[in-house]
């Protein structure tokens, strides 16, 4: 199996903008006819849209490797405090969960089967085939580190 490289970089605005103590901190899409996405966790009950478009800023971002054909779905998103912290649960998540991602009138079931934290800004070996979908977030307890779910895809329902 090929591995892809990907550079993973987490940063933690929201942070950095409670220590500010910065309210109403948002930024608006770049483009309103974007394509749309949902992500839902059940296990911790999390549901949110977002775009291709959204920022870290906004809370969820598409990381620009997934946006190469046949690569992995790579979804940042932020945990801590403050705004837009839609990532705050994922330390719950445990190997087996679902994951349901919504686009383009297809919902995409992905199962966890793997959970592991690095080390911030290091290299990170990931399958390069597009059934995987990887979230990431920065660790609430190290900030030296990220929170990588690793998720493969079991099923695509069309709507």
């Amino acid at each position: 199996m090929k591995n892809l490289i990907i550079y993973l970089v987490c940063i933690c605005i929201s942070f950095y903008l409670y220590l500010l103590k910065i309210d109403n901190f948002s930024f608006k899409s770049k483009n309103i006819d974007s394509v749309n996405y949902n992500i839902k966790i059940p296990s911790i009950n999390l549901n949110v849209n977002f775009t291709e478009y959204s920022s870290l800023d906004e809370g969820l971002e598409i990381h620009d490797i997934s946006k190469i054909k046949n690569n992995p779905l790579v979804i940042m998103g932020h945990s801590g405090f403050g705004k837009n912290v839609f990532f705050n649960d994922l330390e719950y998540l445990n190997i087996n969960d679902l994951i349901y991602i919504n686009h383009n009138k297809n919902t995409y079931l992905f199962e966890i089967n793997d959970i592991k934290y690095y080390k911030k800004f290091s290299y990170v070996n990931v399958p390069k085939e597009n059934e995987y979908l990887y979230l990431i977030t920065c660790d609430k307890k190290d900030m030296q580190k990220q929170l990588i779910i690793s998720a493969k895809l079991s099923k695509i329902s069309e709507k």
